[in-house]
């Protein structure tokens, strides 16, 4: 930058300079938010197959012993609240999770 005297350099760096239009800054900011959401969306979705892997695995590993515990140890009495507890586990996960897995978008 030349020598200016300071008046003229006062009045250089006071100067209006054009900034970003008025719909390029919230596009860019929309844009980087529905990255984000995407972004949040596969690390969702991988870790929740992961999971899903790692319980059907297990599942798989104690099918004998699970066949087992269903078939000589509940009677049928006992199923019904069993079942219902089951039930209520997952109808609580659905509820704690119903604002991650939104299905509109």
């Amino acid at each position: 930058m030349p020598s200016l005297e300071p008046e003229q350099l006062i009045e250089t760096l006071l100067q209006y300079t054009d900034g970003p239009s008025a719909t390029e800054f919230p596009a860019t900011v929309m844009q980087s938010i529905r990255r984000e959401q995407r972004t949040r969306k596969t690390i969702l979705l991988i870790s929740g197959a992961i999971g899903a892997l790692f319980g059907l695995a297990g599942a798989v590993a104690l099918s004998d012993s699970i066949s087992r515990f269903f078939t000589l140890s509940l009677s049928p009495t006992s199923s019904l609240p069993v079942s219902l507890s089951i039930l209520a586990v997952l109808l609580f996960l659905g509820w704690l999770l119903n604002d991650e897995m939104n299905l509109n978008s």
